[in-house]
């Protein structure tokens, strides 16, 4: 389908799979074997890679370079994060606590920037076409579970309603409500911006000088 409107639209439009568990080196290159053996036809191999639960950064460097190289198939991190405190927002519970941190990156607003810069400078490394943030801007709705029950039901503010239950009943069916990643974001708990954003200016432009727009 995609390279029929990619045809009919006389647009490039890139095809990507996308897969998580990269921390299991053989099996993450086995899937790329499986998409060749049966000719599956796509152009990126994305990963999700969260760096307290995929494995090292040097491990998500030799996956992404022996993907490339083995199969010729270019790679991009279409997922990371890392957390900047290990409050809760709107007392729905995290998907990430302060416990979960890694050694080298502290909770904090500089923890989460240095953690991005180096997953960033790894990918780079394997020649991937560029690293994605999930979600920074997902920040939580009210502040006690009692009082945003309504609010999450009819505003939203996390991973689904109550109405997932009808197509999606082991998952969001189960977790809806609010926000399990406000502790992720790249804004504060009221919305205002995280010094951490800056870190893909940069990433990009340096620390010493303004971009160049």
């Amino acid at each position: 389908a995609v390279r029929q409107v990619s045809a009919d639209k006389k647009k490039d439009i890139q095809i990507a799979v996308h897969y998580t568990e990269i921390d299991h080196f053989d099996d993450t290159l086995n899937k790329a074997q499986t998409l060749q053996d049966y000719n599956v036809d796509y152009d990126i191999f994305g990963v999700s890679y969260y760096p307290y639960w995929h494995g090292t950064m040097d491990n998500m460097t030799s996956v992404l370079t022996e993907i490339k190289e083995q199969y010729g198939k270019e790679t991009c991190i279409l997922e990371t994060s890392y957390l900047y405190t290990g409050e809760d927002g709107d007392d729905f519970g995290n998907s990430v606590s302060a416990e979960d941190a890694l050694e080298d990156y502290p909770v904090s607003v500089q923890g989460q920037a240095s953690c991005i810069r180096d997953v960033i400078a790894h990918a780079s490394e394997a020649g991937a076409l560029g690293v994605f943030y999930w979600e920074g801007a997902w920040i939580p709705v009210g502040s006690d579970y009692e009082s945003n029950t309504k609010i999450w039901e009819e505003h939203g503010s996390g991973w689904a309603s109550s109405f997932a239950k009808m197509y999606d009943p082991l998952d969001a069916g189960k977790y809806y409500g609010g926000c399990s990643w406000d502790n992720q974001a790249f804004f504060d708990f009221e919305g205002h911006k995280l010094p951490s954003l800056d870190v893909f200016k940069y990433v990009n432009y340096g620390a010493t000088c303004e971009p160049q727009i």
